[in-house]
């Protein structure tokens, strides 16, 4: 199942100018987990990224890296999403980025924790895994 969870988001990231893979090799290691997140990387010339992850009880978040520098701003659209955590690269953070253009404080790389949150962990442990996208624009 890892395999497909990586070529889906590589395709999406290709196919919208960019490219998205997990970070990590190895035993364990999930695409899009906190252990192994999704990098999101740009191509020249472009400002944003599409990316996703399949979501299920099991697996109810999604972790991304990206690379950015300290005054751009930072916009996440796409399938809503209980819990969007924005983590510094010092390691502080911040839940305001569904607030709309986020100006970030720091240059280096940042940490997407996106999940179902409390509110959607209700779903029922039969539930099939589920697609959700984002579109992240570094601007």
């Amino acid at each position: 199942m890892k395999h497909i969870e990586l070529i889906l988001a590589l395709g999406a990231g290709i196919f919208f100018a960019g490219v998205a893979h997990g970070a990590g090799e190895g035993a364990g290691c999930q695409p899009g987990s906190e252990k192994c997140p999704l990098i999101l990387k740009m191509k020249r010339g472009s400002d944003a990224i599409s990316f996703s992850c399949v979501l299920s009880n099991a697996k109810p978040g999604c972790a991304a890296r990206f690379e950015a520098r300290a005054g751009q701003a930072a916009t996440l659209q796409g399938d809503p999403i209980a819990r969007k955590i924005l983590v510094f690269p010092s390691g502080d953070g911040t839940d305001e980025l569904e607030l709309g253009p986020y100006t970030l404080p720091e240059t280096g790389t940042y940490t997407l924790k996106l999940s179902y949150g409390a509110s959607m962990m209700s779903r029922d442990a039969n539930d099939r895994p589920a697609k959700y996208s984002w579109t992240l624009r570094i601007h």
